[in-house]
């Protein structure tokens, strides 16, 4: 029994990494949702470029440890964003040695509440429906298809988020047109991202599964549990 509880604990070390990683692309993101890039007829915010992989680290931990635990790191990083949030913009109205670098530190910081606020509302409605879809499908499909549920995911999820905290984000700061131009050009990188990054993700889950089945460690295809967390411990393992 120790054994397993050994096996078990290592298996879900991959987990701590896979939320960290999610963790770190998503505040790198909501850092630069302000900064609007242009190449040629092409507007979006530059987090656009990143924050895609968020949703594919999502599958991955949905497909590998299941429903409730992506649900679960999910609503944790909305915690940490929030804290991010409020400690950097209390930090960045601290008097600096010079005027000039205060004032540039809360032009690029000053509005993260709005951000948070605005991620917050789009996430709990695009990242679990991504995340719902591909649990889902997964049970549909009987485990098979991961890179195709992995695409269709969150392409749906992709599109609910943007739509969302991009009008609750950028009103007001931005013309309606660029905003429609900004929505349009986003999603299609992402759709092409979820597609070019799709047999990576498929490699990865993979590999973390075969562990999981190695170790002896139950990865169950027939439930789906939408509103419940729990039967798992605060270390996200298997009660």
């Amino acid at each position: 029994m120790r054994a397993l509880n050994n096996n078990t604990t290592k298996i879900y070390d991959y987990l701590v990494l896979l939320a960290m990683i999610y963790l770190a692309v998503d505040l790198s993101s909501m850092v630069f949702s302000y900064k609007i890039i242009k190449l040629g007829s092409i507007i979006a915010a530059a987090s656009s470029l990143i924050f895609p992989l968020t949703y594919s680290i999502m599958d991955i931990i949905a497909e590998v440890y299941g429903y409730k635990i992506a649900k679960k790191i999910i609503l944790y990083g909305i915690i940490c964003d929030l804290i991010f949030a409020i400690f950097t913009l209390f930090v960045s109205h601290i008097p600096s040695l010079s005027s000039v670098q205060t004032t540039a530190y809360i032009l690029v910081v000053g509005s993260l509440l709005r951000i948070v606020f605005a991620q917050t509302v789009g996430v709990l409605l695009g990242a679990f429906v991504n995340i719902y879809f591909v649990t889902k499908w997964r049970v549909m499909t009987h485990g098979r298809y991961f890179w195709l549920r992995s695409i269709g995911s969150s392409t749906i999820g992709e599109a609910v988020m943007l739509v969302i905290s991009v009008f609750i984000a950028l009103s007001g700061i931005i013309s309606y047109s660029d905003l429609v131009r900004l929505i349009v050009f986003t999603y299609l990188y992402k759709v092409i991202f979820a597609i070019l990054i799709s047999p990576f993700v498929n490699i990865i889950a993979i590999f973390l599964k075969n562990k999981m089945e190695y170790q002896g460690v139950e990865n169950s295809f027939n439930q789906l549990d939408i509103w419940g967390i729990s039967g798992f411990s605060p270390n996200f393992q298997k009660q």
